[in-house]
């Protein structure tokens, strides 16, 4: 079974990247992330096979130990792959690089092996608008998105854990309420 690991955004990004899957959904491009039923979010990881309890375990320390994250989604593309993938790119900040550095350890110590995607070095922080969009659609989609008053300003305040096909949270924690820029480990409950 596929899981995968996903920073949460405060309400007010939240809902406007809601508004824009509506958008996408109100132009006739695509309403997946609507019927998908997901979260507005940036992974930190996908694993394809993985123990639920092992990855539930460092879902659990990474909240523990991490405050909320500042983060910016500045500006709007697509993967070039085949695979129709149209997102907000996050700028990446020593504290989101620090932090995903960090729980890529966490699950690296427990034998668990992440996506390469995902790979710290390789990662690149994003949100998801849409996927499986038709190649001649993903024009209009990034435009649509690109629409958007960006840059978009915000904090990652919880971490899932979430099972895929179908998708489903298995469990969510609120980080610390300290927010930070730097990713700041070590908080106190």
């Amino acid at each position: 079974m596929g899981f995968a690991i996903e920073m949460y955004f405060d309400p007010v990004t939240d809902q406007a990247v809601r508004d824009l899957w509506e958008g996408l959904a109100d132009a006739g491009i695509t309403r997946i992330q609507l019927d998908l039923g997901t979260r507005p979010h940036v992974s930190l990881a996908v694993v394809e096979d993985g123990d639920e309890e092992v990855l539930a375990q460092a879902v659990d320390a990474f909240a523990v130990e991490t405050s909320f994250i500042q983060f910016t989604l500045a500006h709007a593309a697509s993967f070039p792959t085949d695979q129709g993938v149209v997102f907000l790119g996050v700028t990446p900040t020593q504290g989101l690089i620090e932090a995903h550095r960090r729980f890529h350890g966490r699950l690296e110590r427990a034998n668990v092996r992440v996506v390469p995607y995902y790979w710290p070095g390789k990662w690149v922080p994003h949100c998801t608008m849409a996927s499986t969009v038709d190649r001649v659609r993903v024009g209009a989609a990034v435009a649509l998105c690109s629409r958007a008053r960006l840059p978009l300003v915000g904090s990652m305040q919880e971490v899932g854990l979430v099972s895929l096909e179908p998708s489903r949270p298995i469990r969510v924690h609120r980080l610390a309420t300290h927010t930070t820029g730097q990713g700041g480990g070590g908080s106190e409950r």
